[in-house]
């Protein structure tokens, strides 16, 4: 086994010595490079904070991420991303960095979020299977002028978390380029965090960046996740309060709630948020409808994810009654995940029909200690 150290130089825009991540590359030899169906035919990468770095976007459970290494934004929460082909911006707040990892992850919204296609399950379990020593890659990024530059290279060594390359024909890897993706044909391997020498370059395992994001965004309220950092977005400008629409009113809860004077029938009425304690999930909430027979088309959940002392749900199921007063019966209408900016949709275009409708909380975005998770308005439509 042989052990290569190289001198790293870190892409921020001071241009400052990168400490933290491991000097030494264990190289490992690999055979063979798998066909693998991966395809970034709808994929994102993104220029973040132009011309700070580059990002690379990607969906799970209807809500748009980016992988960025943590310097590109450095102490900054709020990030300007823009994409090429066709130009496209957005924006972006970081909600975790990763302890000792040049690696961190922000909710997405604005223009990009329609075009956030490639699914998170769809990234390497184990780059070892995809690439090897010597094998052919490109190197991925979004110019300044909005043009996607992809750019060919091999890589030089394969270690534990991370691996190196060097592009072809003398090319440099400049400042600006520094979170841009590692493609094994069409398959993401790693994302660039350094440069070494001129046209060399230094990036994490694309499997090492699944595992950490992956025990983020894939925990259940089961799991105390305690997070070195956790950013909540800001609170929505048109968020309304209480229970809402088609004649809709609470008629029970699954539990009781942290506070009295913010309970279920509190928040119903808008007086309140709805704080539910973390051992009480899953809970639930029972609505019944007016005009029973009403057609549903959207039922929409929003929490205030800048509020203190609170974190947003995360996992949320909505069910619809299918069947009568005395024998409701009950059929998913949707579920998802909450975006960690406070925000759920579940949605049919054609509407059904129900007689009432119930919302069952999974789990929370960031559940630390006692931190109630908070539910500030539920709209029926």
């Amino acid at each position: 086994m042989q052990v290569k150290s190289h001198n790293h130089k870190c892409l921020s825009l001071g241009g400052k010595l990168k400490q933290g991540l491991f000097r030494q590359v264990v190289i490992g030899i690999v055979v063979g490079i798998c066909a693998c169906p991966s395809s970034l035919s709808h994929a994102e990468p993104v220029s973040v904070n132009s011309p700070a770095g580059q990002g690379f976007a990607f969906n799970h459970n209807g809500n748009c991420f980016i992988m960025l290494p943590a310097h590109v934004h450095d102490s900054g929460t709020a990030l300007n991303l823009s994409a090429g082909s066709p130009a496209t911006v957005g924006a972006a707040d970081v909600m975790h960095s990763f302890a000792g990892m040049d690696l961190s992850i922000a909710s997405v919204t604005g223009g990009l979020v329609d075009r956030c296609a490639y699914e998170f399950d769809s990234f390497p379990l184990n780059v070892d299977e995809v690439v090897s020593l010597g094998g052919r890659i490109t190197l991925v990024n979004v110019s300044e002028t909005g043009r996607v530059d992809r750019l060919r290279g091999q890589i030089e060594s394969i270690g534990y978390d991370a691996l190196t390359f060097e592009l072809e024909d003398g090319v440099s890897i400049y400042q600006g380029r520094s979170g841009s993706i590692v493609l094994a044909g069409e398959t993401p391997i790693a994302m660039l965090v350094e440069a070494l020498d001129d046209g060399q370059g230094y990036a994490l395992r694309m499997d090492t960046i699944r595992e950490r994001i992956g025990r983020l965004i894939d925990h259940r309220a089961s799991i105390n996740v305690q997070t070195e950092t956790a950013i909540s977005g800001p609170r929505s400008n048109d968020m309304r309060s209480g229970l809402s629409g088609l004649g809709a009113f609470l008629t029970a809860c699954s539990d009781v709630t942290v506070a009295p004077e913010s309970n279920c029938w509190a928040f119903a009425k808008g007086d309140a948020p709805l704080l539910i304690d973390s051992k009480s999930l899953p809970f639930t909430i029972d609505v019944r409808l007016s005009n029973e027979g009403a057609v549903l088309r959207q039922a929409i959940l929003q929490a205030d994810a800048a509020a203190a002392d609170s974190t947003t749900p995360k996992s949320v199921i909505v069910l619809r009654a299918t069947g009568s007063q005395d024998r409701p019966g009950w059929s998913t209408f949707g579920r998802g995940d909450m975006s960690p900016q406070g925000f759920f949709s579940a949605q049919n275009g054609d509407g059904v029909r129900t007689r009432g409708v119930q919302i069952v909380i999974l789990d929370g975005w960031f559940i630390n200690g006692d931190e109630p998770i908070r539910l500030d308005g539920i709209e029926l439509r």
